[in-house]
């Protein structure tokens, strides 16, 4: 298994061949027409991933947000603010629920206390409104970053990757696909609850059709793919994600682990 370290190093080169490291180095080529999408908000440039200290030991699970939200941070500074997180010890909206959702993803059965150690986190957008507002920038500029996505996905070589929101899900919509043999994956890991049961089987299967899907990597010659969680954002609005978070949550992480080995 590759460990964290290998993993940072990997990133840090590809951001700088990119020319998406934060800071003076930052040069991406649609700086100039991402600048034109946000009109008249400022920019501020550039994103790394949080890669947790302990991030592939039980499975490679990935969280892809939005834009960071007004910040600005390296690799190392990303992974020394995120990595603390718990649900109890943050009073943001979003990260109480990242943390939440993360740790029945990282094990349903007994979730850590800190999720995040085990986890790595990447924004859609790679540059962040720099007026104090929490608003997301333009979908144009979410689109724009998404190879930069897919290149991050290809070092972390996730297995489980949670899409939070629909513009994530829509800036990803044409590499997702329905879960195949979804009803034998369900079987093999709730055999004896499903043994005679049908309603609860179809059940399942339904939730798992609302909630998963596959996530096909960019590069063709790489045959495998990656079980997407897709659901309502953790600062919706619009109620959306309370009611995913009161009704469903273990449920969706319980189908979605599953689903990630049973592949």
């Amino acid at each position: 298994m590759t460990g964290r370290n290998e993993i940072a190093a990997g990133l840090r080169h590809y951001y700088a061949e990119q020319h998406i490291r934060v800071g003076k180095e930052f040069a991406c080529p649609y700086r100039g027409s991402c600048e034109s999408f946000a009109k008249p908000r400022p920019l501020m440039k550039g994103m790394e991933a949080h890669v947790g200290s302990r991030y592939g030991e039980s499975r490679r699970i990935v969280v892809i947000s939005l834009d960071s939200g007004n910040s600005s941070e390296d690799l190392d500074a990303r992974t020394a603010t995120i990595e603390p997180i718990t649900p109890d010890t943050t009073g943001n909206a979003h990260m109480h629920g990242t943390a939440k959702f993360v740790r029945f993803l990282v094990d349903p059965s007994n979730p850590p206390e800190k999720p995040m150690l085990f986890t790595a986190m990447l924004n859609s957008a790679k540059c962040a409104g720099a007026d104090g507002s929490m608003n997301t920038v333009p979908f144009a500029v979410h689109y724009q970053c998404r190879g930069y996505l897919f290149g991050e996905m290809r070092i972390l070589n996730p297995n489980l990757v949670w899409l939070q929101g629909s513009t994530v899900r829509d800036v990803l919509s044409d590499r997702l696909k329905s879960l195949e043999d979804l009803v034998p994956r369900l079987r093999q890991s709730f055999g004896k609850q499903l043994a005679n049961n049908e309603r609860l089987e179809r059940h399942l299967e339904q939730v798992a059709h609302e909630y998963l899907r596959l996530l096909l990597p960019s590069d063709d010659d790489r045959k495998s793919t990656i079980v997407a969680v897709v659901t309502p954002h953790p600062s919706d609005r619009y109620g959306r994600w309370g009611l995913f978070e009161r009704a469903l949550m273990p449920l969706v992480a319980d189908l979605a682990v599953a689903c990630s080995e049973g592949g």
